[in-house]
């Protein structure tokens, strides 16, 4: 006499449910992991970009730089060049908003800072006219760009075309 089990007390079952539960397990296990390390990691690029951006606005804004801009219209001022102390002063606000608008611009989770090429030209300028501004001789230079070329589509990294 031969008597068979129900479906769910055959051992061939209870073996396969337990496989299954362990395969369930250990594939939500793997899945929880690789998504702690994924995002892990995306954390740890976010925070390399926030120090790339900062160590970006930092080579602008070098303190001796600053300084010696300050002076110079300290030096205006003293001297009564309202104009010339006023044209610094102005190109100096607008050097320090060029360079905070470049460290905000693109700050998605996935964004990398790319700025236009007008943007970055307009800060060369600026920079170069500041730092002529701290000179006794004024430096002289000349931007060449294709007329082609649409300057405010192109981007680029920020300080790629350093003066």
């Amino acid at each position: 006499l031969h008597a068979t089990l129900p479906f769910f007390q055959r051992r061939s079952t209870m073996i396969g449910a337990l496989l299954l539960l362990f395969l369930l397990v250990s594939g939500t296990a793997y899945y929880g992991y690789h998504n702690y390390k994924k995002k892990f990691e995306m954390k740890e690029l976010q925070q390399q970009l926030h120090l790339k951006r900062l160590q970006t606005i930092q080579a602008y804004l070098n303190p001796h730089f600053l300084f010696n801009t300050l002076t110079s219209i300290q030096n205006a001022i003293l001297n009564k060049e309202k104009k010339e102390g006023n044209a610094i002063l102005l190109s100096l606000s607008k050097l320090l908003r060029l360079i905070l608008d470049h460290g905000v611009a693109n700050q998605g989770p996935h964004a990398f800072n790319l700025v236009s090429l007008r943007q970055e030209m307009e800060t060369i300028r600026e920079y170069v006219f500041l730092e002529s501004k701290q000179r006794q001789a004024p430096i002289q230079f000349y931007i060449e760009i294709d007329p082609q070329l649409d300057q405010t589509h192109v981007l680029v990294p920020p300080m790629i075309l350093q003066p």
